[in-house]
């Protein structure tokens, strides 16, 4: 069996129905504590570190039915890259310079649902970015 990424012991909280939070200097929490089974609490123990970094961030992790997967909403290129370093795929990551452009083109010619599933499967596909000419 493959060790877990950080991200995906953090997408395997959120399928549980956990919240994990931090209560400082460096205590890792869970949300109800009384639905966390023991095997996932070892496994939040194993990956504690990486967990309360990532918990500091300036993101939100949330399922896209449009998109059918997990996407990250990120603060900058520095927050994306340290998801990209805990495990989260570069494709499904939106800053908030992404997001503002993806606004103004909505603004302008709001999207449909296809649309936005072929900018995102474009990302994947090419590694890319979004930019002004959406």
């Amino acid at each position: 069996m493959t060790a877990l990424t950080p991200i995906e012991v953090f997408q395997e909280a959120a399928e549980r129905g956990l919240k994990l939070g931090i209560e400082p200097p460096h205590t890792l929490t869970v949300q109800p504590a009384n639905r966390c089974p023991r095997d996932f609490a070892d496994t939040l123990i194993q990956h504690k570190w990486h967990l309360l970094a990532i918990l500091q961030l300036p993101f939100t992790m949330a399922y896209s039915q449009t998109l059918g997967e997990t996407i990250f909403l990120c603060e900058d290129e520095a927050t994306k890259a340290a998801l990209v370093e805990a495990g989260a795929e570069s494709f499904s990551i939106y800053t908030r310079a992404d997001l503002q452009i993806l606004v103004e083109h909505n603004r302008a010619k709001p999207f449909v649902p296809d649309e936005l599933l072929r900018l995102h499967q474009a990302k994947r596909i090419f590694n890319a970015r979004v930019n002004g000419n959406v």
